[in-house]
């Protein structure tokens, strides 16, 4: 299957009074692209999904390159693709474009750990199994 492709437009709301979106925002939109293609991949909230299982999965690390300004009411296209799959954690790396043109790369990693003792866990293989489905 690939990446998935996470669509959203920029809101008047995420943007400075010039109309360019405020540079935290961009965290905000790579993050909720990640939990949108897991979901999608699950058929379920993945969140949810994941505490069903017992797992929380807190962010370890992340890192975005900005590459080019974004203004209200354009079309945000997010390329989520997994880039590592460990057994404790994973990380995505997801390329917002507009018009074709790169606007930000960011690398997010995230744990797995036991919803009960917040300590480290193994990553399910049906987790991993869907992981793979998103590897570029």
């Amino acid at each position: 299957m690939g990446t998935s492709v996470i669509s959203r437009t920029v809101l008047f709301g995420e943007c400075d009074p010039a109309g360019i979106v405020y540079t935290p925002r961009f965290t905000d939109f790579a993050l909720e692209a990640t939990h949108q293609a897991l979901s999608e991949r699950l058929g379920q909230p993945c969140i949810r999904a994941l505490k069903a299982a017992g797992i929380v999965t807190p962010v370890r690390h992340s890192e975005i390159e900005y590459l080019q300004p974004l203004h209200y009411d354009q079309l945000l296209e997010q390329e989520v693709a997994i880039h590592y799959v460990g057994q404790h954690s994973y990380s995505f790396v997801v390329t917002g474009r507009v018009e074709e043109k790169p606007v930000y790369q960011a690398s997010i990693s995230y744990v797995t750990l036991c919803q009960q003792s917040l300590q480290k866990t193994p990553m399910p293989l049906w987790l991993k199994e869907v992981f793979q489905s998103l590897q570029a």
